[in-house]
């Protein structure tokens, strides 16, 4: 069944609200101290609530790439690869 067209003729549609995002979020706060990326918040909820993820976490790497010292850049990276 075409969905996109189904809900049209109800006068609704579907829409992606990700699509501008240029960046992966994780709902995590970290900050960086002696080149260890630690968690300082976790957003309820979010992908890092649902993972497990805790304040106090040290971050090592994502998907066994070394975090370093910016986190947000390997997952801006991340997330520009898999498009």
């Amino acid at each position: 069944m075409p969905l996109q067209e189904s809900l049209a003729a109800m006068g609704l549609e579907i829409m992606d609200l990700n699509t501008s995002q240029s960046m992966a979020w994780t709902g995590a706060t970290t900050t960086s101290s002696n080149s260890k990326m630690m968690v300082t918040a976790v957003e309820r909820n979010s992908p890092a609530w649902k993972y497990g993820i805790n304040v106090n976490d040290e971050i090592l790497a994502v998907d066994k790439f070394r975090v370093g010292d910016d986190l947000s850049k390997l997952l801006s990276f991340k997330s520009r690869v898999r498009r």
